[in-house]
């Protein structure tokens, strides 16, 4: 049995109706939905955070993406967090956080993560995760380049990465074997590519 799993904005399910979105996700063998609530501020987390209710194959579960590292300290919710990247400092300050279990992003307008940010990744063992919707830009490239260079070393350093849309519309969902095939052009194995997209490597 397939375990693909998304990562996609609580966006999504206020602009679309669920049913249409439930019907979708199971067409496209994604079994496992994390819902995303960006975290800005402390009063973002007080915010009704309601997942869908409905019969159905596809589980739904909450997660949280915090801008500000701060934030997260006092977080004690039993749920899916990732602490967004940026530049070289930032990217430095979240590997280093004993709270960080998911970088998300760690992208910038120059290349802002090295080896020693993947050898600490390792050591705490923190995964990477990319957005697989900039790499639908054609302009760009720069985040492609940089995109190129973070794998590589993640795959030297053995990190463990995950790809998720992040999506906000219905035409930014990704089919999984789509996904599987373009990843190929990374040059990561098959069985590594499989890993990655299944939800058993959040555990």
């Amino acid at each position: 049995m397939k375990k693909h799993f998304d990562i996609v904005s609580e966006d999504l399910f206020v602009n679309n109706k669920v049913s249409e979105l439930n019907k979708l996700f199971t067409e496209l063998d994604i079994n496992t939905v994390f819902i995303v609530r960006t975290i800005k501020c402390r009063e973002d987390l007080i915010k009704n955070f309601n997942l869908p209710k409905l019969k159905s194959k596809v589980v739904y579960k909450k997660a949280y993406l915090f801008k500000e590292i701060s934030l997260i300290n006092n977080f004690k919710e039993n749920e899916l967090v990732l602490l967004e990247g940026g530049d070289a400092k930032r990217n430095t300050e979240v590997v280093n956080n004993k709270k960080t279990r998911i970088l998300f992003n760690p992208i910038y307008d120059k290349l802002s993560f090295d080896e020693q940010n993947a050898r600490v990744s390792k050591q705490n063992n923190i995964k990477i995760t990319f957005n697989i919707n900039q790499f639908r830009d054609r302009s760009k490239l720069k985040v492609i380049k940089q995109t190129i260079f973070i794998i590589n070393i993640l795959k030297q350093h053995k990190v463990d990465m995950l790809f998720c849309s992040m999506a906000k519309e219905v035409n930014q969902l990704i089919d999984p074997l789509v996904l599987e095939s373009f990843l190929l052009g990374f040059d990561l194995h098959d069985t590594t590519i499989k890993r990655f997209l299944n939800k058993d490597i959040l555990k």
